[in-house]
């Protein structure tokens, strides 16, 4: 999952969290109005929270407080508000997923190691010989992409991104030696902007 879906979903938790707060207190306030005899809270207003996404909230300041138990709207409109709101966020999530699958490609694999190496290498080296350090694409199979970063030492590192997942598989190689060993993983979708 990348940065943007994970700030979008915080955003979406704590707004679901606060309506259904807002909803419960203004179930116990219309409650408290109505045992005082006092000017009360609309009903259009208690089931348009609901609707909201303060199904919840409803539901237990109905428990809760007592209140609009033995109205048939409510007795049987927040429950079903409630079921409606599960049925969208099962089919929102299985559509999520599907978009979560989609195949990398390989501007992506290539984008998010360039990323990902700009971020963990120091590239001041570079900055006159740009030839000494450098990303580009290697071999490709059915399964992977292949993305090589040149450290100015003429180490290599080999990135290999899986095209479904994303996951990405971290092998440090040094020619010179004759040696290569994996080095760790990360997944691509991290370092794509």
């Amino acid at each position: 999952m990348n940065v943007e879906m994970l700030v979008i979903n915080k955003i979406i938790v704590v707004y679901l969290l606060a309506i259904n707060v807002v909803t419960f207190v203004v179930y116990g306030i219309d409650k408290r109005k109505a045992e005082h005899s006092k000017w009360r809270i609309p009903e259009a207003t208690l089931l348009l929270l609901a609707a909201l996404g303060g199904s919840i909230g409803a539901w237990l300041g109905m428990r809760v407080w007592h209140h609009k138990t033995l109205h048939k709207k409510f007795r049987y409109g927040v429950p079903l508000i409630i079921v409606l709101q599960l049925v969208i966020v099962v089919l929102l999530t299985s559509c999520g997923s599907n978009a979560a699958k989609t195949e990398v490609t390989a501007k992506m694999a290539y984008q998010g190691v360039d990323n990902y190496c700009h971020s963990v290498y120091d590239w001041s080296v570079a900055e006159d010989s740009p030839e000494l350090m450098y990303v580009e694409m290697g071999e490709e199979n059915d399964t992977a992409y292949q993305v090589l970063f040149r450290s100015y030492t003429g180490a290599l590192v080999l990135f290999y991104v899986d095209k479904t997942s994303g996951a990405t598989k971290i092998v440090e190689r040094v020619p010179v030696l004759n040696v290569e060993e994996e080095a760790g993983t990360m997944n691509i979708y991290d370092y794509l902007k």
